[in-house]
C-alpha cells in the first residue's frame, strides 16, 4: 500500500515538472518571436528613414543665391539687389558658352542666341533671333540712363550702318553677351571697342 502511494507521488511530480518545463518553453519561443517582430519592426523604420530624401534646408538653398551674387558683385563692382538673383544665376550658367552662328544652347551660342535664352528664362519674354529685330522692339534708351535688363545693340562691321551684336546691360557700364571670339563673357562699354561700335540701348518695358 504504501509503495502504491510513492509511486502516485512520484508520478504526480513528475507531471508537474513536465508541464513547467513546457510552459517555460513555451514562454521563450513567445519572447524570441516579440523579438523578432519589434527588430523585423525596427529594420523597417529604420530603412524607410533612410531611403526618404534629406530636404535641404531654407538656409542652404538662399546660400548658393547669396553666393552668386556676391561673386557678381565683385566683377561688376557695384551692390546688387537679392531680386536680381535669377538674371546672375542664369549668366552663371552660361557664362563660357562657345560661340557658334545660330546656337541658342548652353553648347553654344550667338549673340541674339543668348539673349532670346535670358529673356526667356529669367524674365519670360519671346524675342526673335535676329539682333536687329530685337532692336525694332525695343524703345530707345541713351547710355546714361541704361539700366538693369536694358538691351545694349553695337554695330560691329565698319561702315554697314547695321545692327549686328547685341547684349544685356548690368550695371556700372557693364554688360554680358556673347563675343564671337570668346564666347559669353562679361564686358565694359567703355572700352575703346565696344564704345566706337555702341549705337544705343533699348527697353522692352
Amino acid at each position: 500500500m504504501k509503495q502504491a502511494r510513492l509511486f502516485a507521488w512520484l508520478f504526480a511530480v513528475c507531471l508537474l515538472l513536465s508541464s513547467c518545463g513546457a510552459i517555460h518553453d513555451a514562454r521563450v519561443r513567445e519572447n524570441s518571436k516579440k523579438k523578432s517582430t519589434n527588430t523585423a519592426s525596427h529594420k523597417t523604420k529604420h530603412s524607410t528613414r533612410q531611403d526618404t530624401p534629406k530636404e535641404v534646408p531654407q538656409e542652404e538653398r538662399h546660400y548658393s543665391t547669396v553666393g552668386v551674387i556676391s561673386k557678381y558683385e565683385q566683377i561688376i563692382g557695384i551692390s546688387i539687389p537679392d531680386k536680381s538673383a535669377p538674371l546672375y544665376g542664369f549668366i552663371d550658367r552660361w557664362i563660357g558658352v562657345p560661340y557658334c552662328y545660330g546656337g541658342m544652347t548652353l553648347k553654344c551660342t550667338d549673340c541674339s542666341g543668348f539673349v532670346m535664352s535670358l529673356f526667356k528664362d529669367v524674365y519670360n519674354k519671346d524675342l526673335p533671333h535676329i539682333a536687329e529685330k530685337q532692336y525694332d522692339l525695343c524703345h530707345k534708351v541713351k547710355k546714361k540712363n541704361l539700366r538693369e535688363g536694358d538691351l545694349v545693340f553695337f554695330d560691329t562691321e565698319k561702315g554697314s550702318s547695321s545692327i549686328s551684336h547685341v547684349g544685356v546691360y548690368l550695371g556700372n557700364n557693364k554688360f554680358v553677351h556673347a563675343s564671337s571670339s570668346k564666347g559669353v563673357r562679361i564686358d565694359d562699354l567703355d572700352e575703346e571697342y565696344y564704345t566706337k561700335a555702341f549705337v544705343a540701348g533699348g527697353s522692352l518695358e
